[in-house]
């Protein structure tokens, strides 16, 4: 939702084509590259599906290489994503791809103009929204260790990013109140906040265009409103036992209410 409200004016985003810091970004001595190694990359990116719909010309960053005279393959994909934002009308563009939060020490240092907006949703909502995917785990135990894995990593390291690099939303407060939710975002990026930002569903059918599994997404479309996945009424009793028994520390954190003992 917060990527599709961003999507208006100097700001495009992306789609995440679930690249990696540790495999196409991996650190290498820094050189010119030549057209061959340009297209050799952008095949490797172009394994996704989801790099592939971004509809950018190989060539336009073939150009945008060489006239840049990148010399580092972050220096490339900087290249990609300047070649995206222009196609799109923007100055800026932003990339979700959620296990980023991960890796986020080793993005910053690759591209230091970068900045980190953490968006925090309860994580047994999540675990119930895992549940209409075909990728994520899908017990209750699953679901909260990969949830406290990526939430307690993203905390930890924005230590050392400061809070000029890294902003943390909720979830929660972009769903009940998402103007000054919004504007915060807007304010921290850098750009000018837009009412029309409040209305996300053109973007969202870009995004069900995108999917490959349209049938995952379709809750998209839905007018966004509290309560659309609530743990409290849809979450088994003994599923959420389960997820704060893993859970329970980071989600009190959190200020998440939490129902059983920790």
């Amino acid at each position: 939702m917060l990527r599709f409200c961003l999507r208006h004016e100097n700001f495009g985003s992306l789609a995440d084509p679930h690249s990696r810091p540790d495999g196409l970004l991996s650190p290498e001595p820094p050189h010119r590259f030549d057209r061959g190694e340009v297209l050799a990359m952008l095949d490797e990116l172009s394994e996704s599906h989801r790099f592939r719909r971004w509809g950018v010309d190989p060539e336009l960053v073939v150009t945008e290489v060489l006239v840049t005279e990148a010399s580092t393959r972050p220096e490339v994909m900087r290249a990609v994503y300047h070649v995206y934002a222009r196609l799109q009308g923007k100055e800026l563009c932003g990339d979700k791809t959620p296990d980023h939060v991960l890796h986020m020490p080793r993005i910053a240092e690759l591209f230091p103009e970068a900045r980190f907006i953490h968006l925090i949703r309860d994580g047994r909502d999540v675990a119930l929204a895992m549940r209409d995917t075909s990728w994520a785990p899908k017990t209750a135990d699953e679901a909260a260790r990969h949830w406290v894995q990526r939430v307690g990593r993203g905390r930890e390291d924005a230590t050392n990013l400061g809070s000029e690099r890294y902003l943390e939303v909720r979830y929660e407060d972009l769903v009940l109140n998402p103007g000054p939710v919004l504007e915060r975002a807007c304010a921290f990026l850098g750009i000018d906040f837009h009412p029309a930002m409040l209305d996300y569903t053109s973007a969202a059918d870009r995004q069900l265009q995108m999917s490959p599994a349209p049938e995952e997404d379709a809750s998209l479309r839905r007018t966004v409103t509290p309560g659309l996945r609530d743990w409290r009424t849809q979450m088994a009793p003994e599923d959420v036992a389960e997820f704060e028994r893993v859970a329970g520390t980071l989600l009190f954190e959190l200020d998440y209410p939490v129902t059983t003992r920790i």
